[in-house]
């Protein structure tokens, strides 16, 4: 049951095929199981979990008017600010930080019925491809416990993939929520910047602000494309206090027919080159769709190869100075070896305003090159990175790693929506998943493309022991 997609699992409660109580139970017996190997619970209230969940079933026997997510257990990463826990970031200086409210998300999940079952790891301010700290430690793969399960939300990944919750939620910037669900097969979005308030992050603002701001979207992750659906109804829109959320809702529906749809797919001519089996999931995906009677053309825009080198110079710029600033800020006087390597990393891109400005400018008009792609397909699909999870005892922030978040990082100065989903699996048995962009506020179009993917070549598949159902 608790491998169920969320969607289905939330209609089994309104038809009481099970209860809340019997779902919630199920869930921390699995979180008890898998956790000892994983480590991606930080913080857990099983107690908490199942008398919010009779609350629930007394509800449903009333009558009440139900949530959409009525029910259903999830675990939230260890950034949004949830009433009564603690609250890290995966700051040393925050590890007895107890939060007294709920972050917009935290509350948007409950309100629409949701129960809490914990937080899950993340690396330091949520800054790394990889997920170690040194308030909890590392988080490692569902599906072999030697490799990483990538970052920043690692721990909501491996969590949700082991079926310890039903979804979770993430946040993504370089990659942070679509290297996680690559990593460990499954669905992640990254969302048209700020249609999701980030109001209750645990930072000292409360939000996202600055060019982080403008880059770093929220999203979830699930195991299920139509699981993504369900959470972004629930989680957008303003929210009073998040200024930079526009009120613009995003299409969801599934707008085009499948002999409609233009998709344009490439594999390694605009980065380093990506293993066989990763062109081999690409080229399934291309098969794929060209079987559902999508048009489909190997084709790219000619300076999508720019994008990494744009992290470097709008995101890198100013990186070095921001998370100095804020690991003060959040009075984290001794950082982790992850988060040093991230700093050496970034600081030789610093620079100054005028500087900055003029890389902006640049900037712009990249992405307008790029957006004229998308007159003629409504989607790219590429490699999210060029292999399968990397090994437990390295990071990407390693010498000569980085080059593995180019595709990741590269896409997403394009400011454009992009869903992950699961599209093969490597010898290792480890998933290989790949991302589909699409224009500015069409999620629908992507989780459309993602859900063809999914019925074609399986989606998410269940790891192996000792972190199986």
């Amino acid at each position: 049951m608790i491998s169920y997609s969320a969607t289905k699992l939330a209609n089994m409660i309104r038809n009481k095929e099970c209860s809340c109580v019997e779902l919630t139970r199920a869930y921390i017996e699995q979180i008890e199981k898998v956790n000892p190997y994983i480590n991606a619970v930080v913080q857990f209230n099983p107690q908490r979990a199942l008398t919010e969940a009779k609350k629930k079933d007394q509800q449903l026997a009333n009558g009440e008017k139900l949530g959409p997510l009525h029910g259903l257990p999830f675990t939230l990463k260890d950034v949004y600010a949830t009433e009564g826990d603690i609250v890290t970031a995966g700051c040393l200086g925050l590890k007895d930080h107890i939060t007294n409210y709920d972050s917009t998300i935290a509350k948007r999940l409950k309100n629409a019925g949701a129960i809490l079952l914990g937080k899950t790891n993340t690396p330091e301010m949520e800054n790394s491809p990889d997920t170690d700290n040194l308030v909890y430690g590392q988080t490692l793969n569902p599906y072999d416990l030697n490799r990483g399960a990538g970052g920043s939300s690692g721990g909501a990944a491996a969590i949700v993939s082991a079926c310890g919750s039903a979804f979770d939620v993430g946040a993504d910037v370089g990659g942070s929520v679509r290297v996680p669900a690559h990593y460990c097969g499954l669905c992640g979005v990254k969302t048209t910047p700020r249609v999701i308030p980030s109001t209750g992050v645990v930072y000292p603002s409360g939000l996202r602000t600055g060019i982080m701001g403008l880059i770093l979207t929220e999203g979830p992750i699930c195991r299920f494309v139509e699981d993504a659906s369900l959470l972004l109804s629930v989680l957008e829109g303003p929210d009073g206090r998040d200024s930079a959320v526009i009120p613009r809702p995003i299409s969801l529906a599934s707008a085009r027919k499948a002999e409609d749809l233009k998709i344009a797919y490439v594999f390694d001519e605009v980065g380093p080159p990506i293993s066989s089996e990763t062109r081999q999931a690409i080229q399934d995906v291309a098969n794929a769709l060209s079987g559902r009677h999508c048009t489909v053309n190997h084709d790219w825009p000619p300076r999508l190869g720019e994008g990494f080198e744009f992290f470097h110079k709008t995101l890198g710029a100013c990186a070095y100075t921001e998370f100095r600033s804020g690991l003060k800020s959040l009075n984290v006087k001794r950082i982790s070896p992850l988060m040093q390597k991230i700093l050496n990393y970034f600081k030789p891109y610093s620079c100054d305003l005028n500087q900055f400005l003029a890389v902006w400018h640049e900037w712009d008009l990249f992405r307008s090159d790029i957006l004229r792609f998308f007159d003629h397909y409504d989607a790219l699909i590429c490699p999210v990175t060029p292999q399968e999870a990397i090994s437990a005892d390295k990071t990407m922030m390693d010498p000569g790693m980085v080059i593995n978040a180019s595709y990741a990082w590269g896409v997403s100065t394009l400011l454009l929506p992009i869903v992950t989903v699961r599209a093969g699996t490597a010898k290792s048995g480890l998933p290989i998943g790949v991302q589909i962009i699409t224009k500015q506020f069409y999620e629908g179009i992507g989780l459309q493309i993602a859900t063809y993917i999914e019925q074609a070549l399986g989606g998410w598949i269940k790891p192996p022991s000792p972190c199986n159902v």
